[in-house]
């Protein structure tokens, strides 16, 4: 699939919440979402500076999204709850949306993915996502954290424990790389690729998976020089 063979009005639609979503990331160099911390900070400050036009998997990421949010969402007392933290003494403001607060409190992130096979094989949940999770509760100050992956034929739902400490020291880094991201957009410094997923093996994340400015050439990062290795050796 391609995005050329998508109808015209997905395209639009996809277009709209792209350009939206950007526009909201552009106007204010002082709101850092949380959303940018989930992973590489070179990545999210490159995505401000230098957005591309999303690929397809970014696109059916989005498509998922506006299909499964709403529908699953509804069913919660409450959904798409705004979180903000002023950072003191750096008018930065660290902004979020919890996806759903339950009946008892719990705070839930839904998270829609393309098949939930490897989070059933992993048999828990990606880094990031629970650190988000914990930072909404923490700020919320709710006891009781949940994530729940789900794609277009099923879902996992992982409880997640809310240790009070655990949840502060995530929270705190959080807004130490908030704090970072936003220093850098102001001076325009490209951050190093920070906050990386270190895989078992010892690698970076976008080393195996690299993102779209690796695949452009637009981050210094391994993939990219050893591609410009090779293809010198190619000449």
């Amino acid at each position: 699939m391609s995005w050329e063979s998508l109808p015209e009005s997905v395209k639009e639609s996809i277009k709209e919440r792209y350009e939206k979503d950007l526009k909201e990331r552009r106007s204010s160099s002082n709101v850092i979402y949380h959303s940018e911390l989930d992973g590489c900070i070179r990545k999210s400050y490159l995505r401000r500076k230098y957005p591309l036009v999303p690929d397809i998997n970014a696109i059916m990421g989005l498509w998922r999204g506006n299909i499964l949010h709403p529908a699953i969402l509804k069913h919660f007392p409450r959904n798409e709850v705004p979180i903000k933290y002023p950072i003191a003494g750096t008018g930065v403001i660290l902004s979020g949306r919890i996806d759903a607060i339950d009946k008892d409190g719990t705070v839930t992130e839904l998270k829609t993915v393309s098949s939930i096979y490897h989070v059933q094989k992993r048999g828990f949940p990606n880094p990031w996502d629970r650190d988000r999770v914990l930072a909404y509760a923490y700020n919320w100050g709710a006891r009781k954290a949940r994530l729940i992956y789900v794609d277009l034929g099923g879902a996992i739902t992982f409880e997640i424990p809310v240790d009070e400490s655990e949840a502060e020291e995530v929270f705190e880094k959080r807004v130490r790389l908030a704090k970072l991201l936003h220093d850098c957009l102001v001076s325009e410094t490209t951050p190093d690729p920070i906050n990386c997923l270190e895989l078992e093996d010892g690698g970076l994340e976008c080393e195996t998976f690299p993102c779209e400015y690796l695949v452009n050439g637009m981050c210094p990062g391994k993939m990219a020089l050893k591609a410009q290795e090779e293809e010198e050796w190619d000449i």
